[in-house]
């Protein structure tokens, strides 16, 4: 367990996309942000949880 405070504008990771050898979870706390997860777009919000499969190629705005 982890706490990430990513600043506004930010593209995480900075460049192309990530994948990790681990299922990832994440609650967002404050804020939104854009993510791809799989090939598709979404819109996450503060109290959204998300669940990334592992190796499953993300990437966040």
């Amino acid at each position: 367990m982890g706490k990430v405070v990513i600043p506004s504008g930010e593209h995480v990771p900075l460049n192309g996309v990530s994948s990790h050898k681990q299922n990832e979870y994440s609650i967002v706390i404050k804020g939104s942000f854009i993510a791809e997860s799989g090939g598709k777009q979404y819109r996450i919000n503060a109290r959204d949880a998300t669940f990334i499969p592992a190796g499953g190629r993300t990437y966040g705005l």
